[in-house]
């Protein structure tokens, strides 16, 4: 729970509801439309990867995702979120780039899964055989994504102790004492813990620019697309779309957006990658039975 300074402009007070529950000032008509907006991020997220969860269940395996898109993305949204909290971005940033780690996590557990299920016995024969390379490459695999969900632990939980009152409060709970002062919303933190946030930010950038590829060098390697879900990079661009446009609403200024340019670029940056999926959707969908399709992992018993 938190207030807002000024209590009102030109008249118009702040909404107290958002301020309690999102730690958001809404002052006017401008402000409601970036909220109601960055809400709609969340949505369009909330849906994003349940196509490809579909997707995977449906086949039985997860074999068309590259692992490192799927560990560079949660990478992202883990220092996404990290920074997000630290500098204190707009709450729906917050309660986004929470939402984004989350489903990331079960993405990768479902991967891990459905990569164990359909290997074990195949890695139990190569053993059996005296070959341990599948084995050896599977371990690999696991102790990867075992690292990373690690340190995302780890970091999280360092963000949240850190970023103190920054954390919307309808995510922490509401505090049964109150102090007699309510703490200002989106009041800055120590210069040190701004500088912080705004580093992990232009990380996360990087990584979400980055994210892409290996998923796309999987495609052409497999000369299809064929396992993966076109609704999900279709929700994923209608999300950053809605990401960035709340912020763009909210503020115009130029020094508002240069301390929120991480994580413009993280989304809006991605639009080159996410078409060049497009175009592989396309292009591999009308002539990909002009090429040898590559074998999955699971097919080649690896």
């Amino acid at each position: 729970m938190c207030r807002c300074e000024p209590a009102e402009i030109d008249g118009q007070p702040y909404v107290r509801w958002a301020a309690e529950w999102f730690g958001d000032c809404l002052y006017t008509s401008r402000d409601y439309s970036s909220f109601i907006i960055g809400l709609s991020s969340i949505f369009f997220w909330l849906w994003c990867q349940m196509p490809q969860f579909f997707e995977n269940w449906r086949n039985g395996n997860a074999d068309a995702l590259s692992p490192y898109f799927l560990l560079i993305w949660l990478l992202g949204d883990s220092a996404n979120m990290i920074g997000a909290i630290l500098t204190q971005q707009l709450p729906t940033q917050q309660v986004t780039a929470i939402y984004f780690v989350s489903c990331d996590i079960i993405m990768v557990v479902q991967y891990i899964y459905y990569y164990f299920k359909n290997h074990v016995n195949k890695e139990r024969e190569s053993i059996v055989s005296g070959n341990t390379y599948g084995t050896a490459k599977g371990g690999n695999r696991a102790n990867m994504f075992g690292l990373g969900l690690m340190t995302l632990t780890v970091a999280s939980r360092a963000a949240l102790s850190l970023g103190g009152s920054s954390a919307p409060s309808a995510l922490t709970g509401r505090v049964l004492l109150q102090s007699p002062e309510e703490p200002i919303c989106g009041a800055p933190g120590p210069d040190w813990q701004v500088l912080l946030g705004t580093v992990i930010g232009w990380g996360s950038a990087v990584l979400y620019l980055t994210s892409r590829m290996p998923q796309i060098v999987k495609n052409y390697q497999r000369k299809s697309v064929e396992g993966l879900s076109l609704g999900m990079f279709l929700s994923a661009v209608m999300g950053n779309l809605t990401y960035a446009s709340s912020i763009f609403v909210r503020n115009m200024d130029a020094q508002y957006l240069w301390d929120r340019f991480p994580w413009l670029l993280g989304s809006v940056g991605t639009f080159l990658f996410d078409f060049t999926v497009f175009c592989q959707f396309h292009y591999y969908r009308n002539h990909g039975n002009q090429y040898e399709r590559i074998p999955t992992d699971m097919e080649r018993g690896k």
